[in-house]
């Protein structure tokens, strides 16, 4: 989290507590008003304060029994923020309700106000504590749970190099203030299970950058690991934090960094098969969106031969409709999260993109949009973090 949004996050959040005590104590009215007040101030502004500390000494505190109670203190407090957005939204509903009800239905009886009101206290009680703890199992299970998602790539004239080839793809890992060292070698673990022989790192992997050596040194360490090694490309949290250190630090790694380049894989290729080419295009962060990407397109696929078989990395999802438009078999995605939150196989949040999750498919062309293997927010409902394993096969 960059140190100029923390104030901002923090304000809002002080606006959000005092609105929802506000509108709760006004449909509760219990008896206890500046006490209930105080401790709910108390409470919340506990957990701002214990998460601001969280994350300015995070690294500092790495490793010790503080570290591990703050990580549980980090995640109930997104719980707590988004709890009490639901809960204004749902009191404000209530008091609506009532307001409603007793102008087209005025109690006839004193007795019958009184149960009215009595219905809408419990009401009262009863919203917050669904919502912030419904909230709490939401940002505990977004937190921790990891799927691992098995997909099949079946293409004609599939290059001999090919077949049965297996990688693995992990997107969005935002190593920081939600995803520590610790977790990034928990997400490694399930991939080195998976026994890929590439492993493909669609963008976003940093955002505290005090990690970056020791990150460094655990990708030189893993690189081994993978037959055909790691492959990495650019995402925007990169571009945000200080692009030019993290690719200076991930360049001097085993690791390969494609920026707007491009490699072959098969060496030695027989007259009648297909060389197989990997490119890598670095995030768009020009306004001119379509005409940058146009032109990283045309950077990342210099000198790849016509009959070759291209496998694109592109942290965001929308350089799909540039490979469509050069008949690009597969790409891989990441960037949007899957969109975290989706209800009734709605997404809650905008991503502005038609490509959220999964796999798209548009005539010859394929791309797969990654959920996401970690995140800066934990909240997730029905879009668990997701590491990809592709098998290809011959069609």
């Amino acid at each position: 989290m960059q140190a100029y949004l923390e104030p901002i996050i923090i304000g809002i959040l002080i606006i959000l507590l005092i609105l929802f005590i506000s509108v709760w104590l006004w449909v509760w009215q219990p008896k206890q008003r500046l006490l209930l007040a105080a401790t709910c101030c108390a409470v919340g502004g506990t957990l701002m304060i214990g998460v601001h500390y969280f994350i300015m000494h995070q690294t500092d505190l790495y490793g010790t029994w503080l570290y591990e109670v703050l990580q549980i203190w980090r995640t109930e407090s997104y719980a707590w923020s988004i709890g009490i957005v639901v809960s204004i939204m749902g009191l404000l509903i209530t008091i609506a309700v009532e307001k409603i009800i007793n102008y087209y239905r005025p109690p006839r009886t004193v007795t019958i106000g009184e149960s009215r009101r009595a219905l809408f206290k419990k009401i009262g009680i009863a919203v917050p504590a669904v919502t912030i703890g419904g909230s709490s199992v939401v940002a505990f299970d977004g937190q921790y749970r990891i799927e691992v998602t098995h997909h099949e790539l079946a293409f004609p004239r599939l290059p001999q190099y090919l077949h049965n080839y297996r990688l693995a793809q992990i997107s969005d890992v935002h190593i920081g203030p939600c995803i520590d060292l610790q977790e990034f070698d928990r997400i490694m673990d399930y991939v080195l299970t998976e026994k890929p022989q590439r492993l493909l790192i669609t963008g976003d992997l940093i955002d505290t950058l005090e990690w970056l050596p020791n990150l460094c040194e655990r990708i030189n360490q893993l690189v081994s690991q993978f037959p055909d090694g790691i492959d990495y490309i650019l995402g925007n949290h990169e571009h945000f934090r200080d692009v030019t250190r993290v690719t200076r630090a991930l360049r001097n790694t085993s690791m390969r960094v494609l920026i707007n380049e491009n490699y072959q894989l098969n060496k030695d290729v027989s007259i009648d098969d297909r060389p197989v080419y990997l490119a890598g295009v670095d995030y768009n962060m020009n306004r001119n969106r379509i005409a940058c990407r146009q032109e990283m397109m045309e950077q990342a696929l210099a000198g790849i031969p016509d009959d070759a078989f291209v496998l694109l990395m592109a942290h965001h999802p929308e350089f799909f409709t540039e490979a469509m438009e050069r008949n690009i078999p597969m790409t891989f995605s990441g960037h949007t999260h899957g969109g975290q939150i989706n209800v009734l196989g709605v997404n809650v949040v905008p991503i502005g993109t038609p490509y959220v999750k999964g796999m798209y498919v548009h005539g010859t062309s394929c791309c797969y949009v990654n959920r996401g293997s970690g995140h800066w927010w934990p909240i997730r409902i029905n879009c668990p973090r997701e590491i990809s394993v592709f098998t290809f096969r011959s069609q």
